[in-house]
């Protein structure tokens, strides 16, 4: 629900920290699997790519989320979208 908001500039800054707070108390296998990335699934040249594909928060993810044992996640979520 906290992901669909529309929000102005002056709360932007107060809201990805909202959904960051989420993201490192959840870790990232439960955060994603909840708000999974679309990045692949709407045009890269579409004006609300950003918020469609939920690229945002992968400016968020090294803020929020601790590096740990669990990597294996992180290959396994991220690669296929990278190939």
């Amino acid at each position: 629900m906290v992901s669909g908001l529309k929000l102005g500039r002056n709360h932007y800054h107060n809201w990805t920290n909202c959904i960051g707070a989420f993201m490192s108390k959840m870790g990232a296998r439960k955060f994603f699997s909840v708000l999974p990335l679309r990045l692949i699934e709407f045009d890269l040249n579409s004006l609300t790519y950003a918020q469609d594909s939920r690229s945002f928060l992968l400016l968020l993810i090294q803020r929020h989320l601790k590096i740990d044992a669990n990597l294996d996640f992180f290959v396994e979520y991220f690669l296929p979208m990278i190939l």
